[in-house]
């Protein structure tokens, strides 16, 4: 196979991926038991406390977001030259107790409470800082963190709820929470989440915040990143028009802000800062709890890692020679065999092994959802003229196919799957398209051979398309229900 003996043959620099565990948010309190340590006092309280959500984030999302989504799909094989970490999503036999799911549960409720916190003095017709020279600031961090609130919510319910298109009126999704008081809440449906909170949450948003606030940092919401978010939740929801009108008001338009065939190489082995390509990030730091790539793999060169994870055959099979995504792959050995590892989340040269800032909303994901959007509102000419611009900047001489109606759906699909790899988000790709997860049979080795995966095709149907609540929620939370499998 031609792409695999490229991927083989792949020159890059070796790492050591040493592994540390992460130990989580799990404990038997509810979710919302946070302690009330931060006095709010003046503006820059209230700045200082809207960073807690995107610690929260990057501390989950390092450990789980990325990886997850990517095993519980048909990108990933597990390698049976690792340790087997996280096998049990892998091969669907996760349950409450299951490592990994109390984390991104917590976690992101923990974000929330934050949020939580501001919006709870700051909402309302006035506060503190109505008539001052703060009040316009005050605004905006309000926006901030109703937007940020609405997104942590959204992650959730995309794991532990059905797919918004699907659900009844009466499937539970998550609880979402508004208020920063200790509570014990019930979940709330699936559409309750999305209509009446997520939604309501991100229009607000979007009145409040200035086009000023956060606009050259990445780090932290601004305008553009809220409407990419809208844009992500309004192609879930199945409202192409929101989706297609907030995914252009995230972008330029004419592909200036997606990083070139020679920028593309560099977005995660440099710094991440005043990057067009992307919209929002969470540092991360030498001095965090964190190394995105630890959970990958491990091991001081090509020669002799140990890969957690490997591209499945079917993956590498789609990715071009003269496709510039293919140098997110390499070829390693261990033990003397060879396998195709991800080479994504290594780390920055000249810092430790896996130490990479995290990216979470690119502009390269919004033109293609403004690209799918498009389709879905039968415009073809311009899904088509807006995919081009991203398919000019990853393949080499990109002649266009010109495709129309199912080829050029297909064509977005196909893009969105080898542009996403890898971040976490292939498994919600499925979910939202109602489609089944259907694994190649050929083994973890780079040649096909090796272990195969031993479980080959999940219906879309299945309840383990929707993660269990966790154990510890259960125990603490009386009104608490749990999913059914």
């Amino acid at each position: 196979m031609k792409t695999i003996n490229t991927i083989l043959k792949s020159v890059g620099l070796s790492v050591l991926l040493t592994f540390t565990s992460c130990s989580g948010f799990l404990d038997v309190t509810p979710h919302d038991a946070t302690d009330d340590k931060n006095s709010l006092e003046t503006i820059s309280d209230y700045d200082m406390l809207m960073k807690d959500p995107y610690a929260s984030m990057r501390d989950v999302m390092g450990s789980y977001y990325i990886l997850l989504p990517d095993i519980m799909s048909d990108n990933l094989t597990l390698c049976y030259a690792g340790r087997l970490s996280f096998n049990e999503f892998f091969n669907f036999n996760f349950n409450s107790t299951t490592f990994g799911v109390s984390a991104m549960w917590s976690g992101a409720y923990n974000g929330i409470m934050a949020t939580n916190k501001i919006i709870n003095t700051l909402e309302g017709e006035t506060n503190k800082f109505t008539g001052t020279a703060d009040e316009a600031q005050a605004k905006n961090i309000l926006a901030e963190a109703l937007a940020m609130r609405a997104f942590l919510h959204f992650q959730l319910v995309r794991l532990y709820g059905k797919d918004y298109k699907t659900a009844s009126e009466t499937d539970l999704g998550v609880p979402y929470k508004t208020l920063a008081d200790v509570t014990l809440p019930s979940r709330n449906t699936v559409k309750d989440v999305y209509d009446n909170h997520i939604v309501k949450d991100l229009e607000k948003a979007k009145t409040l915040m200035t086009a000023e606030y956060n606009q050259k940092d990445n780090t932290r919401l601004n305008r553009k990143s809220l409407c990419a978010i809208m844009a992500k939740v309004y192609l879930t929801m199945g409202k192409y028009q929101e989706a297609a009108n907030n995914a252009a008001a995230a972008i330029a338009g004419d592909g200036s802000d997606i990083a070139t065939i020679e920028q593309f190489q560099k977005l995660w082995t440099s710094p991440m800062t005043n990057v067009s390509e992307i919209l929002l990030r969470y540092p991360v730091l030498s001095t965090d709890d964190v190394i995105p790539g630890n959970n990958w793999g491990q091991g001081e060169s090509k020669t002799s890692y140990k890969a957690e994870y490997v591209a499945s055959a079917a993956f590498v099979d789609l990715v071009k020679n003269t496709d510039v995504r293919i140098t997110t792959l390499t070829g390693v050995s261990s033990g003397g065999k060879n396998y195709v590892a991800v080479w994504k989340w290594n780390g920055r040269p000249g810092e430790a092994a896996g130490n990479v800032d995290i990216t979470a909303i690119r502009t390269s994901e919004m033109y293609l959802t403004l690209a799918e959007a498009l389709t879905e509102l039968n415009d073809d000419p311009n899904a088509l003229k807006t995919l081009n611009y991203l398919r000019s900047n990853r393949y080499v001489n990109f002649t266009s196919p010109n495709e129309t109606g199912t080829a050029l759906k297909n064509a977005i699909a196909l893009e969105r799957r080898l542009e996403l790899s890898f971040e976490g988000d292939r498994f919600f790709e499925l979910k939202r398209k109602g489609l089944d997860i259907v694994r190649d049979e050929r083994g973890d080795e780079a040649d096909g051979g090796g272990v195969a995966p031993s479980l080959l095709h999940l219906p879309a149907n299945s309840p383990y398309f929707l993660l269990p609540i966790p154990q510890s929620e259960m125990d603490a939370n009386k009104n608490m229900e749990q999913n059914k499998y």
